[in-house]
């Protein structure tokens, strides 16, 4: 009888517990969650996690610690307290940089600190599993060795300013690599960066880095142009930061962001504040930011060149809160990841958030970067976090 009273009484706790964390969950997506690309309304946050994730027997020696989520997303163990600000791989091995100023290494079952002391880092980039390019607030440092394990991180003597840290880093091969980093003078208050590429084994200087922008992120595009971004230095920018080297030019031209919104008409202009910027799984540029009067937006650009393409454009609401990186390929979903948890999808016309929460309480940590090859095997690092996308085993 007891024993009964016992299990009647744990059942209805745990339910009890699974109807607040759905509703906790639901409310705090629904507040901030975009638009789809395609211009379709936002969808409701997925829910179905925080239920599966009470844990109604806490105390059982028998029942071990979760650690996938329920769309798979597996959180792993971080040797030290880390801010992971980049993230890039080559077969089993991966690599995350911190602004602690470690370098991680994923050897395919756990990470370990492979170099540390290297001042605030925030962006890496490889051409092999023993080829890696990061930067950071020291400049630009390449890693090589025999093996990956052998990798030594040595600094690189590169032109302009060298107080302009390294904030991103791109390349089309190891003889073909992109570097950029801007901020905003002490004394003058003028934004100032250095936009580096490496050919024929030596960096050079690009005339792009003379422009009146803080360059904060450098991509690439399928049709295998090279893409710059970043704005004036102000709190809220007044102008449009955006630049393309197309295929087989010789210099970045910029490029104009003049898109249609079915409700306010004609916009003109991209993001006066810059956060995030890149290429989605369907080919689109995707820009992230704030318009100059600070409002929250999201810009699409397809079939996009110096002299035409057609952007469309979706703002958001005031208090969404800022997303940071894209990421797609080829027959995935396009995904952005952004502060507070934010990891959101779209294979279509509207954004999902991804059920990330392996316990009784959402994912707060801001979300910085993710790197892949597949639709179904990629990594998302933020403060403390660093999550596998698992290919699922089985039917």
């Amino acid at each position: 009888m007891r024993e009964s009273l016992r299990k009647m009484l744990v059942a209805v706790v745990a339910l009890g517990g699974a109807g607040f964390a759905v509703a906790a969950c639901s409310s705090d997506d629904d507040a901030v969650a975009p638009p789809g690309p395609d211009g379709g309304d936002a969808a409701e946050a997925s829910t179905t996690e925080d239920a599966s994730t009470v844990d109604v027997d806490a105390g059982s020696p028998d029942v071990d610690p979760r650690t996938c989520s329920d769309e798979n997303f597996c959180h792993t163990a971080l040797p030290t307290e880390a801010t992971l600000r980049g993230v890039w791989g080559h077969g089993a091995i991966v690599w995350a940089v911190s602004e602690q100023g470690d370098v991680l290494r994923w050897d395919g079952a756990a990470w370990t600190v492979h170099a540390s002391q290297l001042g605030a880092l925030y962006a890496i980039w490889g051409a092999g599993e023993a080829d890696i390019w990061i930067g950071g607030e020291g400049g630009l440092f390449h890693g090589t060795g025999a093996t990956s394990q052998t990798v030594a991180f040595e600094p690189v003597v590169t032109p302009g300013d060298e107080a302009i840290p390294v904030v991103s880093i791109w390349g089309a091969g190891a003889d073909d690599v992109w570097a950029t980093g801007g901020n905003v003078d002490d004394e003058t208050w003028m934004p100032r960066s250095r936009v580096l590429h490496r050919r024929g084994g030596a960096w050079a200087l690009d005339p792009i880095s003379s422009e009146p922008f803080a360059f904060s992120r450098v991509w690439g595009d399928r049709a295998g142009g090279v893409w710059i971004g970043g704005d004036d230095g102000s709190e809220y920018s007044q102008t449009n930061g955006v630049y393309l080297r197309e295929a087989g030019a010789d210099e970045f031209a910029p490029v104009t962001v003049s898109a249609y919104n079915e409700v306010e008409g004609p916009v003109q202009g991209g993001p006066g504040w810059l956060s995030g910027a890149g290429t989605g799984s369907d080919g689109r540029v995707i820009l992230l930011g704030r318009t100059p009067s600070a409002t929250p937006s999201y810009w699409y650009g397809s079939g996009v060149g110096v002299d035409g393409g057609a952007w469309s454009y979706e703002a958001r609401d005031p208090n969404d809160i800022p997303l940071r990186a894209v990421w797609g390929v080829d027959g995935g979903a396009t995904w952005l990841a952004g502060d507070y948890g934010r990891l959101r999808s779209s294979s279509g016309s509207k954004w999902m958030q991804a059920a990330i929460m392996i316990g009784d309480f959402p994912v707060t940590s801001p979300l910085y970067a993710i790197w892949g090859t597949k639709a179904d095997d990629f990594w998302v690092v933020g403060r403390n976090i660093a999550m596998h996308r698992m290919p699922r085993k089985g039917p």
